[in-house]
């Protein structure tokens, strides 16, 4: 009888040990999972009109900062990047031109390697023009260099646009973003 007893404890004992282990492998999970995801997920406002009517002025955008990390920014992905002119300024547009090809424009809207893309239907914009304006322009302060159309993407770098054409400073006025300048992905828009 104490042979069969013993025998219980021994299982009581190990299911216990188990469950301990088992409870706190999930906590450890749950705390990795939360702190990756401190990291890697942001929230912020959209700070100006570029970008309506997808984003709204003042809208709180969901940012994937880790959405890069083993794929490459896709055509027609929203991003957040690191201003190509200015300090700490964060803005967002939406990826059109990919590394290597040639983006220009025509009355009909946007060509890329000479092709007319069409955006597809979920994007409400405008049709993308090029700016009226060719020559560098001063914007906040700084001077930006003449883009001239056909404008060939440089290797590792992409072409942006606003969606509101009309009031939005994009590649059309300082070229290609360099890939090291992106730092998310605008969840669901």
């Amino acid at each position: 009888m104490t042979a069969h007893t013993n025998g219980l404890i021994s299982i009581s004992s190990m299911t216990k040990k188990t469950t301990y282990y088992f409870v706190f492998g999930l906590f450890c999970s749950a705390l990795i999972i939360a702190i990756l995801y401190s990291f890697s997920i942001r929230e912020m406002h959209q700070g100006t009109s570029s970008m309506e009517p997808t984003i709204k002025q003042g809208e709180v955008i969901v940012v994937n900062r880790s959405a890069y990390l083993l794929s490459s920014p896709r055509r027609w992905d929203v991003i957040i990047f690191s201003a190509p002119i200015g300090k700490g300024q964060e803005w967002c547009s939406r990826i059109v031109g990919l590394p290597g090809e040639v983006v220009d424009f025509t009355s009909g809207g946007l060509l890329i390697n000479g092709a007319s893309l069409d955006v597809p239907k979920h994007i409400k914009t405008q049709i993308y023009k090029k700016p009226e304006r060719f020559n560098s322009i001063p914007l906040f302060g700084y001077s930006l260099p003449e883009v001239r159309f056909p404008y060939k993407i440089p290797k590792g770098s992409y072409f942006t646009l606003g969606d509101n054409v009309e009031h939005s400073c994009d590649g059309r006025y300082w070229g290609a973003l360099d890939c090291s300048k992106i730092l998310g992905k605008v969840s669901k828009k």
